[in-house]
C-alpha cells in the first residue's frame, strides 16, 4: 500500500514535535527545570492559601505550667525559717539557736569542761544510749552505742527540747551525748561555777499565788538555769515563754534574751533570793524583770516576785 508525500511530510514532523515534548519532560524532571518547577508550584499554592503566624520552633514554643514539674535549684526568696520580720514571728518566745545572741539557747551546744561517770547502767542493767546526735533517739540509730560503765571526759552540755521541756545532755569529747539524769550518771564540772548551785531552787514558783503566773525551774547548775513562764490565769497551766536558758553573771543575776510581740529582741534578768524567815513555807523567791513588757497573767508586765512555796 503506498502513501502519498503529504502524509509521510505530517508524520515526519509529528514525530519531531513529540521528540522535542520528550526532551523538554525530561529536562523539566530531571534536570535544573525540577526546582523551577517546584518553585512555580509553590508560589501558586502561596497564592492559594490564607497568611498565618509562621511557626513557633520547639524552644520557642509555650506551653501551660507542669504541674507535676520538679522545683526550682535556684534560692527561694521566702526563708525556710521564720525570721523577726516576718508576720507570724510577732510571738513572746525564746530566741532560735540562728538568731544572733549573747547568751545560751536550746538545741546548742554550751562548751563546759568536766567528768560524767555512768552510775546506774539503765532501768534493768541494759545499759546508756551514746546518741551520735543531741536526741533521744533509738538505740538502734546508725551511730548510737550502748555503753555499760565508764568514766568520759565532757567538753559541753545542751539543753534539748523533748516532751515541751528541756533535758540535758553532755557532749563527750568523743563526740557523743549522753542524758544528765542523776538516776544514770554522777557530773563533776572541771571549773569552779559562776555562782554555788543549789537543788532548791529546781522547782516551781507562784502555784499558791494569785499572780497568774507560775515559773518552773527545770535545771540550775551555777552557770545556766532553765525555765519556762506559764500562764495560769485562766485555770490552766499554758507556756508563755517557753523552754528559757539563762547565764549567770558573778553578781548572781541570770541573764537571758527573749522575742517579744512587737517583733524584736530583749534581755531579761532573773534574780533568786534566798528566804530564811521562819514564819515562810519558801525557801527562795525570784524576781523577772523585762526590757520590754510582756503579757503574762492578764496583765502587761515588766516585772514580777514569785515564792516557791
Amino acid at each position: 500500500m503506498f502513501r502519498s508525500k503529504g502524509f509521510t511530510l505530517a508524520f515526519a514532523l509529528l514525530s519531531i514535535l513529540i521528540l522535542a515534548l520528550l526532551a523538554i519532560l525530561i529536562y523539566l524532571v530531571f534536570g535544573k527545570g525540577d526546582q523551577a518547577l517546584k518553585d512555580g508550584y509553590d508560589a501558586i499554592v502561596h497564592e492559594q492559601q490564607p497568611q498565618t503566624d509562621p511557626p513557633v520552633s520547639d524552644s520557642e514554643e509555650q506551653t501551660e505550667p507542669d504541674s507535676e514539674a520538679e522545683p526550682s535549684t535556684e534560692p527561694s526568696e521566702e526563708p525556710t525559717e521564720p525570721t523577726i520580720n516576718s508576720a507570724e514571728d510577732y510571738t513572746l518566745r525564746p530566741l532560735y539557736s540562728y538568731q544572733p545572741h549573747h547568751y545560751p539557747v536550746a538545741g546548742e551546744n554550751i562548751p563546759e569542761r568536766g567528768l560524767l561517770t555512768i552510775t546506774r547502767s539503765g532501768d534493768n542493767g541494759e545499759g546508756l544510749v551514746f546518741h551520735k546526735k543531741p536526741a533521744f533517739d533509738h538505740e538502734s540509730t546508725p551511730g548510737n552505742q550502748i555503753i555499760y560503765s565508764g568514766t568520759f571526759n565532757i567538753t559541753d552540755k545542751v539543753y534539748i527540747i523533748d516532751n515541751n521541756r528541756p533535758y540535758v545532755m553532755y557532749h563527750t569529747e568523743d563526740d557523743y551525748y549522753v542524758t544528765g539524769s542523776k538516776t544514770y550518771v554522777s557530773y563533776e564540772i572541771a571549773n569552779s561555777p559562776t555562782v554555788t548551785p543549789s537543788i532548791n531552787k529546781v522547782t516551781s514558783y507562784g502555784m499558791n499565788e494569785n499572780e497568774g503566773i507560775m515559773v518552773t525551774v527545770y535545771y540550775e547548775d551555777g552557770n545556766n538555769v532553765a525555765f519556762t513562764i506559764f500562764d495560769t490565769s485562766g485555770g490552766g497551766q499554758v507556756p508563755v515563754l517557753a523552754n528559757v536558758i539563762a547565764q549567770y553573771q558573778p553578781n548572781g543575776s541570770a541573764l537571758f534574751e527573749y522575742h517579744n510581740k512587737d517583733g524584736k529582741d530583749y534581755g531579761g534578768v532573773l534574780n533568786f533570793e534566798s528566804i530564811n524567815d521562819e514564819d515562810s513555807f519558801s525557801t527562795y523567791r525570784i524576781q523577772m524583770i523585762f526590757d520590754s513588757p510582756i503579757e503574762v497573767g492578764g496583765n502587761i508586765r515588766s516585772d514580777f516576785v514569785l515564792h516557791n512555796n
